[in-house]
């Protein structure tokens, strides 16, 4: 017997998509359209691209963009030719959106400890009546709290300096995000070309373009239209 989606499910997929780091504003609306036609007792889920675009107001070459990168990403899973008049069949990756929850549940746990506390060491000073005082701001320029700037001269460090640098999931997000861009405007006049360069872009080649953008902007593109040329050449023989 097929398990019956809940509600509550649903919403923890909305809150994971309004939370992920990869997608653009136009896939997060996608994504939650696609999951308001999923049919939680019998799992279907086959609107048209058509009413896709009219329901959001967005163009059919931007509601199928976003599909392929929310099918990129593994968000879900696009059964060609699977549903109701022969129209494809998406199916929300329910257990990964399980995962986004308890990885965010982890990180936001841990970001919470970790500000519990100041991170800026309180500095003694004191009054002209000697009476100890507490200061607490290095750049407090009052003489009753800081007599001639000279209680403390040791620098403190500026927060956005202390900052980790992007992780090397959010870096690769980026170079997808570039070669996808310059592939739309590579074929920004053939809506049909570009189509069919999509369908080309497999799992291996995308993350392949993304290491190649990596090393040099522009990089992924040119990888991507010499795999294309050269299925096509393959086709021809």
């Amino acid at each position: 017997m097929k398990r019956i989606t809940q509600p509550l499910q649903v919403f923890l997929a909305i809150k994971m998509l309004g939370l992920h780091e990869g997608l653009l504003d136009s896939d997060r609306r996608v994504a939650i359209l696609l999951l308001e036609h999923y049919n939680r007792r019998t799992g279907r889920c086959d609107p048209s691209i058509e009413r896709l675009a009219k329901l959001l107001g967005l163009s059919e070459r931007t509601i199928m963009r976003s599909i392929v990168r929310l099918v990129r990403l593994k968000l879900f899973v696009k059964v060609r030719h699977g549903g109701y008049s022969n129209r494809n069949r998406y199916e929300p990756n329910w257990s990964l959106f399980d995962d986004l929850r308890t990885r965010w549940k982890k990180r936001f746990s841990e970001r919470s400890r970790s500000t519990r506390e100041s991170s800026v060491a309180s500095q003694p000073s004191h009054l002209p009546s000697d009476a100890r005082v507490t200061q607490t701001y290095s750049s407090n320029q009052l003489k009753q709290t800081y007599l001639g700037g000279s209680a403390n001269k040791e620098k403190v460090a500026h927060p956005s300096k202390t900052l980790g640098q992007p992780s090397n999931e959010a870096s690769r997000v980026a170079a997808q995000r570039r070669w996808d861009h310059d592939l739309l405007q590579h074929f920004r006049n053939t809506a049909n070309e570009y189509a069919c360069a999509v369908e080309v872009i497999d799992k291996a080649l995308a993350e392949q373009a993304s290491d190649a953008e990596l090393q040099r902007r522009g990089a992924g593109l040119e990888l991507i239209l010499r795999s294309i040329a050269s299925k096509l050449d393959g086709a021809g023989t």
